[in-house]
């Protein structure tokens, strides 16, 4: 029986705990030589580093429960992720420097999709079950957090701010309608909010450039999670271009440090084939986990 886009987007967002031993959720760190990852099953899902060189890995937590949606931070010395190990998913962040896992966030609601902001700050997104709310959030290493999207009218996900902090692209919807996720780009400075593509179905997990003027994000085309693909789009001439189709769906699209390549899943759950790397100079797509 196959998934339908709406339950998928649950999963995305919510938990990345897969049904049988996968690896998920890739990032780069920020010198472009190593990936983190999640490799699990709906017991227990770990964060794993791997160098793209030589393959080595290193697993970086231990805890009993789960580890997912790790964040490199821009200056490569910490990973941000979320962890249900004290009994709910809260924020935590592994020190590179210290080789040790520091807790930041302690909410009875969910938390998903940490994204760095600077060394010091993350946005997520917070989930209320009772009510299916979802709030934008900018939290620091002391859990300081301030509100990135106010209005309660509209949903929001996958909150990414750009390389140069004065935008925000996350999925958008109005809260209890019908509509699906579209993105939309938040100005930080005037807080104007506009939508910025209207593909079907649903679009969302946006991935910044580093010169902070393109995207790539994931259309799910039809209800069938294999019709999703890897777009990007230029918020300088507002065009959009498919980058990409995989038999099982991509998902998960991460661009790398120099904006050269783009890191993607093929496939989600029991139909993961695993990690790629796409070339956006030759158009060439390569497994490499």
């Amino acid at each position: 029986m196959k998934q339908t886009f709406s339950f998928l987007i649950l999963i995305l967002v919510v938990s990345s705990i897969h049904s049988q031993n996968v690896i998920s959720e890739p990032d780069w760190s920020q010198d472009g030589k190593s990936i983190v990852f999640t490799r699990g099953s709906n017991q227990s899902t770990d964060i794993f580093i791997s160098q793209l060189d030589n393959r080595n890995e290193k697993q970086i937590t231990f805890k009993s429960g789960s580890n997912w949606n790790p964040a490199w931070s821009p200056f490569g010395d910490k990973i941000a992720f979320i962890s249900n190990q004290n009994g709910n998913p809260d924020l935590y962040y592994y020190d590179l420097v210290y080789d040790t896992i520091i807790q930041i966030t302690d909410s009875p609601e969910i938390e998903a999709t940490p994204s760095w902001w600077s060394a010091e700050k993350l946005s997520l997104i917070r989930f209320n079950p009772k009510d299916r709310s979802r709030k934008s959030l900018l939290i620091d290493l002391n859990g300081n957090e301030e509100t990135m999207v106010p209005d309660s009218s509209m949903q929001c996900i996958y909150p990414r701010i750009s390389p140069t902090g004065d935008l925000m692209v996350f999925g958008g919807k109005t809260l209890n309608s019908q509509e699906q996720f579209h993105l939309f780009k938040k100005d930080l400075s005037s807080g104007e909010v506009t939508q910025i593509e209207d593909l079907p179905i649903v679009s969302y997990n946006p991935s910044w450039f580093p010169d902070g003027k393109q995207l790539a994000f994931i259309n799910q085309s039809s209800k069938e999670v294999s019709s999703a693909s890897i777009y990007s789009y230029s918020l300088e001439t507002n065009q959009l271009t498919q980058l990409l189709e995989c038999e099982n769906g991509c998902y998960h699209p991460r661009v790398s440090p120099d904006g050269n390549e783009i890191l993607y899943l093929d496939g989600w759950g029991k139909d993961c084939k695993g990690i790629f790397l796409l070339n956006l100079v030759s158009a060439n797509s390569k497994q490499i986990k």
